[in-house]
């Protein structure tokens, strides 16, 4: 795993074409300094290669976001992608690798790209630590 990430306040630049989620209560906790609110700490706290796309009741207990699905964030977060395509190769599958729509009952395989780069806008308003996980299928 490439743990080369930058970190710039709390947003996150990836310029890979992946499968991606942001499920909140786990993966990178995010700190903001109670003196500056321009100020966000990062660290990477491990990975978890057995879940797959079933994160329902492990991860994303707070709220979530799925490339064309839905999403749900709690109040004490904003949540954006910016400068992204979207595309969707199954809308609905039974494959594990697929991520369990937060919609309905099946799977979607789907994603946010961009041929340079793209932005996860992350904005966490009540001054707490949280933790938040993101998934990739390459």
């Amino acid at each position: 795993m490439d743990t080369n990430k930058k970190y710039n306040r709390s947003v996150l630049a990836v310029s890979t074409l992946l499968l991606l989620a942001i499920l909140f209560l786990f993966g990178t906790t995010v700190t903001r300094a109670a003196s500056s609110i321009n100020t966000a700490t990062a660290a990477f706290t491990g990975e978890d290669t057995a879940t797959q796309g079933t994160w329902r009741g492990v991860y994303g207990l707070d709220g979530y976001a799925i490339a064309n699905d839905s999403q749900s964030v709690p109040s004490y977060a904003s949540f954006a992608v910016q400068n992204q395509a979207n595309y969707t190769w199954a809308g609905n599958t039974s494959d594990p690798r697929a991520l369990q729509s937060g919609a309905n009952a099946g799977r979607i395989a789907a994603t946010w790209f961009s041929a340079s780069t793209f932005n996860f806008d992350i904005n966490l308003t009540d001054g707490a630590a949280h933790q938040i996980a993101v998934y990739a299928l390459d």
